[in-house]
């Protein structure tokens, strides 16, 4: 009980952390406007915590459904 508490703590943190990394990279992408280069490069990084992050809010909102 105590070891499932803790994964259910764990993937919601990790749903957090995505999301803010995805913030973060699409905030330096706008900031980026001179720069296509690092423009690119942020906007895959983005791209890759918000697939991150749909993967682990699925993950987290099948297992609190209950559906066994």
């Amino acid at each position: 009980m105590v070891i499932t508490n803790l994964l259910h703590y764990l993937l919601a943190l990790a749903v957090l952390v995505t999301l803010v990394a995805t913030l973060m990279y699409v905030t330096k992408a706008i900031k980026a406007k001179e720069d296509k280069n690092e423009k690119n490069a942020c906007i895959k990084k983005a791209a890759l915590f918000f697939l991150g992050y749909l993967v682990f809010n699925a993950v987290r909102m099948y297992l609190e459904s209950g559906v066994k």
